[in-house]
């Protein structure tokens, strides 16, 4: 067993070696330079399952939703939280 592992790992090295040390998965994306919002969420609501929280200022405001319980009862409160938010 422990003679697989350590075969497995060294095939994965000879691979990441033979592809210049890069990672086998890449997005071909552009880097995120967006900055970094390093304020505290404000608070804003709270309903059954959830709490809505802002960060940022201005253009720049994201909002943060906390969502917990069943599948049915985090959408629920989801929606709830943001129908002020959403755009139809």
């Amino acid at each position: 067993m422990a003679r697989t592992i350590f075969v497995c790992l060294a095939a994965l090295l000879c691979v990441g070696a033979a592809l210049g040390g890069h990672p086998v998965y890449t997005c071909g994306g552009e880097p995120n330079n967006n900055p970094i919002i390093e304020a505290n969420p404000q608070f804003i609501k709270s309903v059954k399952n959830g709490k809505l929280y802002h960060a940022g200022q201005g253009d720049e405001t994201i909002s943060v939703v906390h969502v917990y319980g069943s599948f049915y009862d985090m959408g629920y409160a989801q929606g709830q939280l943001l129908k002020d938010e959403v755009n139809y």
